[in-house]
């Protein structure tokens, strides 16, 4: 080999290459420091966080711990990327590179002359913004959302992106595996805040998107988000976690954002909801005598059942949610509490006084409550 022959051999590698055959064109690194700023009750996917990474990119690396997340990414729109981190902490140590430029210099060290008419972004660099949908260079390294542009001229949006509120990782994991983009922790003791809620409509790449509170007390605050961000937003108002389990069914995303949101808010309402808790005070309550300490069980938000004995208060709250829901379908959702032989014991007692009834038994992991349960 003569000398310098591997160096010869690479540049003409590289010459080979047409500079504007660099597809995904900004080669990002970042941190994200999930300790800094405002505690977010978003819990980091992994495995979503690179499939949307891979939606408009490449060359994917993420590697995450409690502390830091780090990304690297071969990608088309660097403010996408950005945006989509900016609810898991703050951002640091950004580093944006435009590979075409790269190999510009790259040919220019080679002494290859390439085509300026070819790859015209040579000559105007505004078109490079233009062919990203960024509409301003801050973008490439603010991380801060994208003002006054229509969404259109940002993203390529799917048609539909979900929100939903979840406590547990069972339900968490039940949400995302039907079509929910992402899940925030909440519940009766940690409700998401209405920025918690902005900060995850502005991350969703998404030209609908809907919101599933799942809790009486967090539905005031979704439509707040709702009406604060300058995106399609709809809140279907489910007061439960099984509500929302019964309106993701029903999304099809082949409908109309009208006519999902009907079908969702349909569906939400033909769900009764019950609940399995401990009671924390004495008490009395629609003609029952309630001690501190015992079971209750709570058909939507009427208290219909109180027994020392976790069986009993399941049992008699599953007759009242029979008698009054149909009971074609119903499904058990375990919890903080619960225990393998209480549940065996009732789907035993299930199969055997309602046989007609199809069972579904998950586990939810919710805190508090034993056992949520869903009636169709």
């Amino acid at each position: 080999m003569a000398p310098g022959g591997g160096a010869a051999s690479a540049g003409s590698a590289q010459s080979r290459l047409a500079t504007e055959s660099i597809e995904f064109l900004y080669d990002m690194e970042f941190f994200i420091n999930r300790r800094l700023g405002k505690p977010s009750p978003m819990k980091f996917d992994e495995s979503w966080f690179k499939r949307a990474l891979a939606k408009d990119g490449d060359s994917i690396v993420v590697i995450s711990d409690d502390e830091f997340i780090k990304v690297h990414v071969h990608s088309r729109k660097p403010g996408d990327v950005l945006n989509m981190a900016l609810p898991y902490g703050e951002l640091t140590d950004i580093r944006i590179l435009n590979m075409r430029e790269q190999h510009r210099d790259l040919l220019d060290h080679d002494g290859t002359v390439y085509d300026e008419t070819a790859d015209a972004e040579l000559r105007a660099p505004h078109a490079i913004l233009a062919e990203t949908g960024l509409a301003a260079p801050e973008v490439l390294t603010g991380g801060a959302p994208v003002q006054g542009v229509p969404p259109e001229h940002v993203h390529e949006y799917a048609p539909y992106g979900i929100v939903a509120v979840a406590m547990g990782e069972g339900i968490s994991n039940i949400f995302r595996e039907n079509e929910v983009d992402i899940v925030l922790s909440g519940g009766q003791t940690m409700n998401p805040s209405t920025e918690d809620f902005v900060q995850a409509i502005a991350s969703l790449c998404a030209e609908h998107i809907y919101l599933l509170p799942n809790n009486a007390n967090i539905i005031l605050t979704a439509q707040q988000a709702a009406e604060l961000s300058e995106r399609s937003v709809t809140v279907v108002p489910t007061r439960t976690i099984p509500q929302g389990m019964a309106a993701l069914l029903a999304f099809n995303e082949a409908e109309t954002p009208a006519r999902n949101t009907e079908r969702m808010k349909q569906a939400a309402e033909s769900v009764l909801s019950g609940q399995v808790t401990l009671a924390v005070r004495d008490t009395e309550m629609g003609g029952l005598t309630i001690r501190s300490g015992e079971y209750i069980g709570i058909m939507d938000k009427e208290i219909v059942s109180s027994s020392a004995s976790l069986q009993e208060a399941c049992r008699t709250l599953l007759s009242r949610m029979m008698e009054e829901g149909g009971g074609e379908l119903v499904t058990i959702l375990t919890g903080e509490g619960s225990v393998e032989e209480e549940t065996d014991g009732l789907v035993e007692w299930i199969s055997s006084e309602f046989p007609e009834a199809e069972l579904e038994v998950h586990s939810g992991g919710q805190p508090l409550y034993p056992y949520l349960i869903a009636v169709e």
